[in-house]
């Protein structure tokens, strides 16, 4: 007799004894029930409940339907290369596309540069515990600004951080050290020009 899985549509045969009785597929270790022959269900009486039926090799390998491609993935096939490196900037930054956020990140960076920028002044008066104080309020106003920006909307640092995936992290990461080694790279550059 002929049975096939009805899992993974691989194609079997077993003696008839086995028809009405559970069987596990050799292909996909699935267990289903072989479905009796029409012409002969009484014919067969079960004196046991459970008989293990396992092929080796299936007899007319049946691979399941091919799925479809993600529709995202068809779409960027289609794009060129710099429609393809916005997309992926506004998955990763979506900010950037959210006039809201991205206003209200501007304003953030700003504001927390500006204070930075008085901490480093504060600093040059020999005030180095306030300048670290003022400077960390700073840090964190531009890290607001970062968070909104890669989470795309106006939320609390908090939130925003906790929903960010492990890319938007990194990005994070770069983003916030960035402007300082710049200026530590300008400011040793100049030095060692002196």
């Amino acid at each position: 007799m002929d049975i096939e899985c009805p899992q993974c549509h691989a194609r079997f045969e077993a003696p008839d004894r086995v028809a009405g009785r559970k069987a596990r597929c050799g292909a996909c270790k699935t267990v289903f029930e072989v479905p009796a022959p029409s012409e002969s269900e009484d014919a067969y009486e079960l004196a046991q409940p459970f008989e293990e039926v396992v092929a080796s090799r299936p007899h007319v390998p049946v691979s399941p339907p091919p799925r479809p491609a993600p529709e995202s993935s068809k779409d960027e096939e289609a794009h060129s290369l710099p429609v393809r490196c916005l997309l992926f900037v506004g998955y990763y930054i979506p900010g950037l596309f959210r006039p809201k956020a991205l206003i209200l990140s501007i304003i953030c960076t700003v504001l927390g540069f500006g204070i930075l920028g008085l901490a480093m002044f504060i600093a040059l008066l020999g005030g180095l515990l306030s300048a670290f104080v003022i400077g960390g309020f700073g840090l964190i106003c531009y890290s607001q600004a970062l968070a909104m920006l890669l989470h795309g909307e106006v939320v609390m640092l908090s939130e925003a951080l906790s929903e960010l995936n492990a890319w938007q992290w990194l990005l994070f990461i770069l983003l916030l050290v960035a402007p300082f080694a710049g200026a530590i790279a300008y400011i040793t550059s100049r030095l060692a020009g002196q």
